[in-house]
């Protein structure tokens, strides 16, 4: 139960990354970013991003750094644990 818990919320974040919402006007409700649970402060100032993503499935790093890449961060890498993935990027 808990892999089938852990598939879904995963292909819910790749869906949310692939077809973004907008409102009327086009403009971007959110972000994938909402999903993270854990976000790292960098402290430098310098457009620097730490995400935590629990129980999410490692098949989901593409479509991460896919959307980032997207936002105009580079130096974009993930890193899959054991209870989810860590995500770091710079712009």
């Amino acid at each position: 139960m808990y892999q089938t818990g852990r598939t879904l919320r995963t292909i819910r974040l790749v869906c949310s990354l692939l077809w973004p919402s907008t409102n009327k006007n086009g403009s971007p409700l959110g972000s994938a970013v909402a999903f993270a649970i854990k976000i790292e402060p960098s402290g430098s100032g310098r457009g620097e991003l730490g995400v935590f993503f629990p129980d999410t499935a490692s098949f989901a790093a593409p479509f991460l750094l896919f959307r980032l890449k997207r936002l105009g961060y580079s130096d974009c890498r993930v890193i899959s644990e054991d209870g989810g993935l860590r995500l770091f990027a710079r712009r």
